[in-house]
């Protein structure tokens, strides 16, 4: 909340004419938990090679991430964050299929 509540005082300061969040890795996963928090403030958002919590991934791929445990973190995930990340203008998710590091 605090995070919001300062990107949209700094938006207002310079009258910005939009507000865009984007990050890459571990600042897409950023991307995905700011733009949930407050889907109004920001017009896009952009994530590349971004992540949530839990994976669909076999547990003999990847992190060997354990399953049935994973994928259930995975759809907590979604059902927090999901229906509010759709609020908002537009949401880029931009991932590689054959990306080892991040599912």
């Amino acid at each position: 909340q605090d995070v919001c509540k300062l990107v949209r005082s700094a938006a207002r300061a310079v009258d910005a004419a939009q507000v865009w969040a984007m990050g890459y890795s571990m600042g897409g996963f950023g991307v995905y938990q700011i733009v949930s928090c407050q889907p109004e403030i920001f017009d896009v958002a952009v994530v590349v090679a971004g992540y949530g919590l839990g994976t669909l991934e076999p547990a003999h791929l990847g992190y060997y991430a354990p399953q049935p445990e994973a994928g259930q973190v995975f759809a907590d995930f979604l059902d927090r964050h999901a229906a509010r990340l759709a609020r908002g203008p537009v949401l880029l998710a931009v991932h590689a299929r054959r990306d080892a590091t991040s599912s």
